[in-house]
């Protein structure tokens, strides 16, 4: 399949930008168009937050000073 004229300047401009662009219909966002190495990179980057996230260690969080106050406590 070949791409118009118009699509094949608009890769070109989403290459060039590096970055999503927005193609807008009465002013209002319509579209969003971005080239596949973009979209490729916001994909890897969603999968590293979802494994930061899952990697997270539940429960409270501790100061120093509460830890030492805690081991004080225990050893006293």
């Amino acid at each position: 399949m070949n791409l118009s004229p118009e699509l094949y300047d608009l890769s070109n401009k989403c290459k060039e930008l590096g970055e999503p662009i927005v193609i807008t219909k009465d002013g209002k966002p319509e579209l969003v168009v971005m080239s596949f190495d973009v979209y490729q990179r916001r994909l890897d980057l969603i999968k590293l937050k979802e494994k930061l996230i899952d990697a997270e260690p539940e429960g409270k969080y501790y100061t120093l000073e509460e830890l030492d106050a805690s081991l004080k406590k225990l050893l006293s």
